[in-house]
């Protein structure tokens, strides 16, 4: 019996890119203690290496909690979107911040609700 494994890795390749999820709509947020993400990582970085390694071509783990230089969240910076509490925008390093107003779909959740487009 044929195994997943044993079709060609271009074959393979495609179907981990299609498998792909649609972009996404999170709301970052501070919990206290950390970033918060109201949605989970994509399935396919939890298959297997080989598909891990296609959603780290898409998908950047980033957002790191201050103090900690473990980013934990997996985002895709050119297809999510993107919600940010106010606890959460006052505590981003300042790189991260230019890079989320530059994304096409941000959406500033506080008081004073932005909403930017490229």
């Amino acid at each position: 019996m044929a195994t997943f494994m044993s079709l060609p890795a271009e074959l393979r390749i495609l179907i981990w890119q299609y498998s792909m999820p649609d972009p996404r709509r999170p709301v970052l947020s501070w919990s206290g203690t950390h970033f918060a993400f109201n949605t989970t990582p994509p399935n396919l970085v939890h298959v297997c290496h080989e598909s891990r390694e296609e959603a780290a071509k898409q998908y950047e783990l980033t957002f790191a909690t201050p103090g900690n230089n473990n980013p934990h969240i997996w985002f895709d910076f050119t297809r999510d979107f993107l919600y940010v509490t106010d606890e959460a925008l006052a505590r981003l390093p300042g790189e991260v911040v230019r890079r989320i107003q530059n994304l096409r779909h941000f959406r500033y959740t506080g008081k004073m609700a932005l909403k930017c487009s490229s």
